[in-house]
């Protein structure tokens, strides 16, 4: 992991941030869009189709969740969406854009969320071949529910 000096912020996603949007959901289902033997406009309205599924869902699951973009040295990079609760905080989504993976911003990040949430019980749910994993691994999240594709981890209280 290459640690470069960087100003990493966070700020309230808006309407005007949805092209970023569209390309960390893109980034991040590369790998899928490679195998699809769709042409670029197909692909593209795949994206887009499933973009609005996962905010709908996001919304509909965590009305109270906060949205936000993450700049590096004032550049969108990514997005953090966490919805916080008196009894714990869940990290909804976290995502960066390619060039920013790797360079010890994730870890940057859930460190400030963790020492946000205090006592409280951070969790969030990872499928399970995500390279992520092994950053919540080594910051202290465990298996908490196994599913078939996702696992539930958690850090803090009630996480044995």
């Amino acid at each position: 992991m290459t640690s470069l000096r960087t100003h990493v912020q966070r700020r309230p996603a808006t309407a005007a941030d949805e092209p970023l949007l569209r390309e960390l959901f893109r980034s991040t289902r590369s790998l899928e869009l490679a195998l699809m033997p769709w042409d670029d406009a197909a692909k593209e309205a795949f994206v887009s189709m499933q973009l609005q599924a996962q905010q709908a869902h996001q919304q509909r699951e965590h009305p109270d969740a906060r949205s936000e973009v993450i700049t590096v040295d004032g550049v969108p990079a990514g997005r953090l969406v966490v919805d916080p609760g008196p009894d714990g905080v869940h990290l909804v989504d976290v995502a960066l854009l390619p060039a920013y993976r790797g360079r010890g911003i994730g870890g940057q990040l859930l460190a400030e969320l963790l020492a946000e949430a205090g006592e409280l019980p951070v969790t969030l749910q990872v499928e399970r071949g995500n390279p992520a994993r092994l950053l919540y691994e080594r910051l202290g999240f465990r298996v908490v529910a196994a599913g078939p594709v996702h696992d539930r981890m958690q850090r803090g209280p009630g996480a044995s």
